[in-house]
């Protein structure tokens, strides 16, 4: 069942718009998306996790979500 786009993702920064990490487990198979900066540095330091998104862990910038 499709469920609509969940978000559009931007190659740079444009007002309104926040960073989104991505990072990879090989352990697991899985990719992780976080827009905390706190998250992220934590996955840096974590051996089990690769950055997919530069140095900075930046896979691209989306519009946060309303809550």
């Amino acid at each position: 069942m499709f469920e609509g786009t969940p978000y559009y993702g931007y190659d740079t920064q444009i007002e309104g718009t926040i960073p989104l990490y991505r990072f990879y487990n090989a352990g697991l198979d899985a990719h992780f998306y976080t827009p905390s900066a706190e998250e992220r540095d934590f996955l840096i330091e974590s051996p089990d996790y690769q950055s997919e998104g530069g140095d900075d862990g930046i896979a691209f910038y989306v519009e946060p979500a309303d809550m």
